[in-house]
């Protein structure tokens, strides 16, 4: 808006009017309002999304590593829970850190914001040392095809909750 008025020779004021701050919240005003439950949808589609982004780069390195070892594809591969444990903790804090990260950007230079995201570092890094040193000796053994159909569908999940709510 401000780029076309330039070319048409206008200044900002112009363009936005005397009160550029009315304006933006105008803007503001604008923008569609979420409730709860359609929130609650987008960050299930961030959970979908995150663990199949997660279980795709994890079923490929499965597959490279027996491929490279004993030169076959696997039916099925093993999976220990506290490695899906993991990759579940992993997806969830990241979708917080983000959400937090962006929420929070003009806040960074403050010391109790750095003070919280610190904490929050350091209880994730504790708590996945927690579960790998429960759960690693406990393995379950998957299908390689369900894996990856698993996959796919939390693409397409993923996919059909943003396209219903774009953000």
């Amino acid at each position: 808006m401000l780029l076309n008025g330039q070319r048409n020779n206008q200044r900002a004021n112009e363009v936005l009017g005397d009160d550029y701050r009315q304006f933006c919240d105008d803007l503001l005003k604008e923008l569609p309002h979420y409730t709860l439950s359609q929130k609650m949808m987008i960050n299930i589609g961030f959970v979908c999304l995150s663990f199949a982004i997660l279980s795709s780069i994890m079923l490929l390195l499965s597959i490279g590593e027996w491929y490279l070892n004993y030169h076959i594809i696997p039916l099925y591969i093993p999976v220990s829970i506290s490695l899906l444990l993991v990759m579940g903790f992993t997806a969830i804090i990241s979708i917080m850190i983000t959400k937090t990260a962006l929420k929070n950007s003009f806040q960074m230079r403050n010391k109790k914001m750095k003070l919280k995201i610190l904490i929050g570092v350091i209880l994730y890094n504790t708590l996945i040392i927690i579960i790998c040193l429960l759960w690693n000796d406990i393995t379950i053994t998957l299908p390689t095809i369900s894996w990856g159909i698993t996959t796919i569908i939390l693409f397409i999940t993923s996919r059909s909750i943003f396209t219903k709510y774009p953000s």
